[in-house]
């Protein structure tokens, strides 16, 4: 699935490639390694800091590309937590949910993802509004907490958002 910017009217020369690879089982490393080591030398591979993802910037247009990797039950779990449920988390409750709706599916070999597409695309209602502020108010204005930059790529942390995978 391609996200982002280029696949909005706000692309730029800055602009890089967001690049969702939802999966029922994990591609070894070793073998993106090898994917990446065709198109780029300046690379991470393997990145775990929000989720689990590959960075690289192209040889050819020095274009970046950000791969990140998905679990189909991952990505359900959540979203029937957020969406279902309507529960929320600290700190970017609906961006998976966003990415997912909005989203170009590039390839979906059984149809997993656009039947992730439809169940999912719902009304943003006024109770998940509430609910996510009700978890993110305490932090924001009356906790002491350091707070990470808003432009970062997020996953859940441990105890920031409580579904079950």
């Amino acid at each position: 699935m391609l996200g982002g910017s280029r696949i909005t009217d706000v692309i730029d020369a800055g602009s890089d490639y967001d690049i969702y690879i939802y999966q029922n089982s994990k591609i070894p490393v070793t073998k993106r390694e090898e994917i990446a080591n065709k198109f780029a030398d300046k690379m991470e591979i393997n990145n775990q800091f929000w989720e689990t993802g590959d960075e690289w910037i192209t040889r050819d247009s020095n274009t970046s590309v950000d791969i990140m990797y998905r679990s189909f039950q991952g990505m359900e779990d959540m979203l029937d937590w957020v969406v279902i449920k309507q529960k929320g988390c600290m700190g970017y409750t609906t961006c998976f949910w966003h990415n997912l709706i909005t989203g170009k599916m590039l390839y979906d070999k059984n149809g997993k993802g656009k039947k992730l597409q439809e169940k999912y695309n719902k009304e943003y209602s006024d109770k998940l509004k509430i609910n996510i502020i009700k978890k993110n108010y305490p932090v924001l204005r009356k906790k002491h907490f350091i707070i990470l930059p808003a432009n970062k790529k997020s996953y859940q942390k441990e105890g920031l958002c409580k579904y079950k995978s």
